[in-house]
């Protein structure tokens, strides 16, 4: 598969889907300008990159685009790097839980064929500390603009112990969805 690029009327370039993909994941899914970008954008910022390590995945299920050093790249950059990650955690938990979830997948898929060990320890880690504060009783943890987090406390009536895996079960299935 090829890619037409003419943004430069006077130098049309014609790439490889794979070169394409090499230039995009350098030049926006790893660029940190583009990523900081994407935190002053909060939640939906957060979505945005979980969206990106998605489009990555399905380019890579159907046409095995993306090598492993770019799985390596977004686990490190998306979920390992503390400054991300916290960015995450406090923005849109559920979408670093989705990355991490999309990045084993690919693990476990063989398309990211020999990933480090250490980095889905360590992955594994996080996802099972994210997956903690998301399973909280009351059902999920919400930023406040002032960078903490804080769990929302309900008011209402007690919720009996059969509506609380439903409600948690609804707010997983939902969470990465644009409202």
């Amino acid at each position: 598969a090829y890619v037409g690029d003419s943004t430069t009327p006077d130098a049309v370039r014609t790439r490889t889907l794979s070169e394409e993909t090499a230039r995009v994941f350098r030049a926006r899914v790893v660029n940190p300008r583009w990523i900081a970008a994407m935190q002053r954008h909060g939640y939906k910022g957060a979505f945005e990159l979980a969206a990106t390590v998605d489009y990555l995945f399905g380019f890579d299920a159907t046409a095995g685009v993306v090598h492993d050093w770019m799985y390596e790249s977004l686990a490190k950059e998306y979920v390992i790097d503390e400054e991300n990650q916290a960015f995450l955690r406090q923005s849109n938990p559920w979408a670093l839980r989705g990355i991490v979830e999309r990045l084993h997948e690919a693990a476990e898929r063989g398309l990211w064929a020999e990933p480090d060990p250490e980095v889905l320890a360590e992955m594994q880690r996080i996802y099972l500390d994210v997956e903690g504060d998301l399973d909280r009783p009351d059902g999920f943890v919400r930023a406040l603009p002032a960078g903490r987090l804080a769990r929302r406390v309900h008011q209402a009536e007690p919720v009996s112990e059969g509506a609380a895996p439903a409600r948690r079960a609804l707010i997983r299935s939902s969470a990465l969805r644009p409202r």
